[in-house]
């Protein structure tokens, strides 16, 4: 289902030469709030879209499923830029992103977690980035602080600043998040949207192919917040097991570039092992460990993991 508020014009403050030639140019960005039962923590990531001192904004919030009233809420901001879609039933962030996706009109694309803020200059300094390095760089992306909401201190800012080819970096970790980048909407649809089958690692999938065919561009400056709180569902057991299916999955995707890195394979089968070794399968675990091993015999760490195991062998024979 998709609903379209009504629009509300709000004045945009003064601009800078390259951000009316940005204007000129029409530039729309579609951001994208994916959510699911954060009604209190949605206004918040809603108000930061709004508030873009960059004029041509829609915001799209998928609402997957939720038992809480998000339509409600959205409603109350009596906003015509917002279009709000809704799933029958809970289908998961990714599929949310890619409804986002679909239902988006704007040249560029941004994401935004139903929990997170951006700061009302986001929009107009990565569109001024992206004009004035040309076609150079198809992908922009800043600095971000992390605030604790329990202590209300700033307790992280990202520290990745580097720009260009980036797959390296891209396959040790996901070393850019979601919410830092700005992307052309056709670009996305180019490469392939999100894929489905992800619980969490969706966005690391992404990153990873879009590091094959774009050149990536940094903004110093702090553009948005990602706010840290305990929120998680269900039991860690249940967390761990779902990371490691997520990582073998990705690993699945993404084996053949691995192979082309040895050091970088050796870490990321270690650091697959302690998920594996955490939800149960502590022979898969195992053998991961000695897969690392044997691509990089100089790295500690598999080392340290195969003795803890052995160590804490259970009790009963392991199937």
């Amino acid at each position: 289902m998709r609903l379209e508020l009504r629009r509300g014009v709000k004045a945009s403050d003064e601009r800078t030469e390259m951000s009316d030639f940005i204007t000129r140019r029409n530039q729309s960005v579609s951001v994208i709030i994916p959510v699911y039962n954060r009604r209190e923590m949605l206004s918040r990531a809603v108000r930061s879209a709004l508030d873009q001192t960059h004029p041509d904004i829609e915001i799209v919030v998928v609402d997957d499923g939720s038992t809480d009233d998000i339509r409600d809420a959205i409603g109350e901001f009596d906003d015509k830029r917002i279009i709000y879609v809704r799933h029958d039933r809970n289908l998961g962030t990714p599929s949310a992103r890619n409804t986002g996706i679909r239902n988006a009109h704007g040249e560029y694309v941004g994401f935004l977690d139903s929990d997170d803020e951006w700061f009302k200059n986001k929009v107009e300094v990565q569109l001024s980035d992206l004009a004035e390095r040309g076609d150079r760089y198809q992908i922009t992306y800043h600095a971000l602080d992390v605030l604790d909401d329990v202590s209300s201190k700033i307790v992280k800012r990202s520290t990745f600043r580097n720009e260009g080819d980036i797959l390296e970096d891209a396959l040790r970790c996901c070393c850019i998040g979601l919410m830092q980048m700005m992307i052309r909407r056709d670009d996305i649809v180019r490469i392939g949207e999100f894929d489905e089958r992800f619980w969490s690692h969706d966005d690391w999938d992404l990153l990873i192919r879009m590091s094959q065919h774009f050149r990536f561009g940094y903004v110093d400056e702090i553009l948005a917040r990602y706010h840290f709180h305990d929120d998680a569902d269900g039991r860690i057991s249940e967390r761990y097991e779902k990371y490691g299916c997520d990582r073998m999955l990705l690993y699945g995707l993404h084996k053949d570039l691995y192979k082309k890195y040895r050091s970088i394979h050796a870490r990321y089968l270690s650091d697959m092992a302690s998920f594996v070794a955490i939800s149960g399968n502590r022979q898969e675990a195992k053998r991961l460990l000695l897969k690392s091993i044997s691509l990089d015999p100089f790295r500690l760490d598999p080392y340290i993991k195969i003795a803890f195991l052995l160590r804490n062998r259970p009790t009963r024979r392991e199937s």
